[in-house]
């Protein structure tokens, strides 16, 4: 027998979660669109083999969910200025990594070449010349004499430097910041400290002998301090680009440098053949010191070395790389380490180097020697001030690693930062350290006319 159809009474609890599952607003629903997301979140978190949670899912949802706001109210800001927009160029060119290891799927550069070239450049300057004359001219050695120490100190002291460019491709690291495996962090520190200290004094020596060059070219329209900042600025946008930019440009800034050199040799040939000036007896003590400065100029690179090698290849054969190192810093700085030592024992031999001496110091010689070709002459001595450009960025974009290698707040900073705070400590240090030089010259000149003076009274 069938029974009536009665109504069936809801019990309070389901009528509440029906009435509230009516009134849901829209926007607090999961829309079907939403559904599909979680889902393929949920499956990319399941194909890396991770545990997905709802806060997660919950927390990446909002995070897109901003994002898209975010993209659409960007497209209502007004449009940057030039300033801006050139700002956000250089940004964006600059190498941001400064003390933090290179990954090894980033050091995928095969082309070990560069490295030959980076040192070529940097070596192709008037520094190198600058040490060989004061191995005669200072130092009183003969030619021959110094030749031989020449040789001798750098093909033995590139050695170890050579040897320590092996390690930047194998371990991405910078020269400072393997030091802290070798010495502990806190003698690292101090490792840190001197080698700052040592590259701003040989910045501080390119910039004086590129500012003298520059002065002695305008015959003193030109003072030395806008000739010190002018090579010492003009650096400064390389090293703030940073590595990739830094090979780029060294791979044909030598060419300049390197023909100026040739033409220098062989205007002077004349006049660094007749050198027969008298030397003194000479002592062991001289010679040792002359060494010491010609290995000094390279290990002075130790500290360095592996920052320019940290994105080549691991797999590349090491004896390339070291090949490439020693050989492209001792060529160039051999052949111009005699060039300035046959230019010193020339200078008291022939008048007008003298002079020039006198009036500018190193620079002055080198213009000098470009005398005879005139205007043209000139113009090859502009090309060997700017020679230092090379080697000032190099020694820019290392010192700036350097300060970040100190304490792990100042690695916060990016690295080209600190360029520009190098720039601003050198160019005023190297303005101060040529008056004194001067100073110190023209007070060696009247001690000698003094002395000169009282030997033809008495």
């Amino acid at each position: 027998m069938l029974r009536p159809v009665t109504s069936v009474r809801a019990s309070p609890l389901r009528l509440s979660r029906r009435n509230s599952q009516q009134h849901v607003p829209s926007s607090c629903a999961i829309q079907p669109t939403e559904i599909h997301t979680r889902l393929a979140r949920v499956e990319t978190m399941t194909t890396k083999h991770e545990k997905p949670n709802s806060v997660d899912l919950e927390n990446k949802l909002g995070d897109d969910v901003d994002n898209v706001s975010l993209e659409a109210g960007s497209q209502s800001l007004p449009s940057k200025n030039w300033l801006t927009r050139l700002r956000n160029a250089l940004l964006s060119c600059a190498e941001t990594r400064g003390v933090a290891p290179v990954p090894i799927e980033e050091r995928s550069d095969k082309n070990t070449l560069k490295l030959f070239t980076l040192w070529l450049t940097a070596n192709c300057t008037t520094l190198p010349m600058t040490t060989g004359i004061s191995g005669t001219l200072i130092f009183g050695l003969d030619l021959a004499v110094a030749s031989v120490v020449i040789v001798l100190s750098t093909l033995l002291f590139m050695l170890p430097v050579a040897w320590m460019g092996m390690m930047g491709p194998k371990t991405g690291m910078r020269q400072m910041v393997q030091t802290r495996y070798y010495f502990g962090y806190y003698f690292s520190i101090g490792i840190a400290l001197l080698q700052i200290a040592t590259l701003i004094g040989y910045t501080i020596m390119t910039s004086i002998v590129s500012g003298q060059t520059l002065t002695a070219v305008s015959e003193g329209d030109l003072s030395l301090a806008v000739g010190i900042t002018i090579s010492v600025v003009g650096a400064l946008p390389i090293s703030f680009l940073g590595y990739k930019y830094l090979h780029y440009i060294d791979q044909y800034l030598w060419a300049p440098s390197f023909v100026a050199l040739v033409i220098v040799a062989g205007v002077s040939g004349k006049s660094l053949a007749g050198t027969g000036a008298e030397t003194a007896a000479i002592s062991p003590r001289n010679v040792l010191t002359f060494a010491a400065a010609c290995a000094s100029l390279c290990t002075s690179w130790a500290p360095l070395v592996s920052d320019f090698a940290v994105y080549i290849d691991p797999s590349t054969p090491r004896i390339k790389i070291f090949l490439c190192v020693y050989a492209g810093y001792s060529v160039p700085s051999i052949l111009l380490l005699i060039l300035g030592a046959a230019a010193g024992a020339s200078v008291p031999a022939n008048e007008t180097w003298a002079q020039a001496y006198g009036l500018y110091s190193v620079g002055g010689v080198i213009n000098a020697m470009n005398s005879p070709l005139g205007g043209f002459g000139k113009f090859v001595s502009v090309l060997l001030a700017f020679s230092v450009l090379g080697l000032t960025a190099c020694t820019l974009y290392s010192l700036s690693i350097s300060f970040q290698s100190l304490h792990p707040i100042l690695s916060r900073l990016p690295r080209y930062l600190y360029s520009l705070v190098i720039v601003a400590i050198i160019v005023p240090i190297s303005i101060v350290a040529s008056c004194q030089l001067q100073l110190l010259q023209l007070s060696i000149e009247l001690s000698e006319r003094r002395w000169l003076l009282d030997g033809f009274v008495h």
